[in-house]
């Protein structure tokens, strides 16, 4: 006599929902970018933030090297590096990085986040 064989179906843990992260601005990272777009400004319109290091330059050519000297503090110009200019460029960029990555390990996005707070965190 054949029998029939008998199969049992397990339960299965039901698959977890997980939502898609939404684009948020994080406040503190672009917030160093300010002093580095403000020297960007001022080298094209021909100003520049050390007269003697980054001869003056209207228009793009003036904002590239101006940006670039904050960025890696070497003059074209003068052929020389500046690691005090380079400071003061990446300086507020590297702080506010570092507050958002603080920001994040104390929680405080995810409360931002679970306030209701639209597309902000720190």
């Amino acid at each position: 006599m054949a029998t029939k064989s008998i199969v049992r179906y397990r339960n299965r843990p039901k698959a977890k929902h997980h939502a898609r992260a939404k684009m948020t601005i994080p406040l503190a990272a672009i917030g160093g970018l300010v002093p580095l777009a403000m020297a960007g400004l001022e080298g094209y319109y021909g100003k520049t933030v050390c007269a003697e290091k980054v001869a003056a330059r209207p228009g793009f050519q003036g904002l590239a090297s101006q940006v670039g000297f904050c960025l890696t503090g070497y003059s074209v110009d003068t052929k020389q590096w500046y690691p005090a200019e380079m400071l003061r460029g990446l300086g507020p960029i590297l702080i506010g990085v570092g507050v958002h990555k603080a920001a994040n390990r104390l929680g405080i996005n995810r409360m931002l986040a679970s306030a209701g707070v639209p597309l902000l965190r720190i």
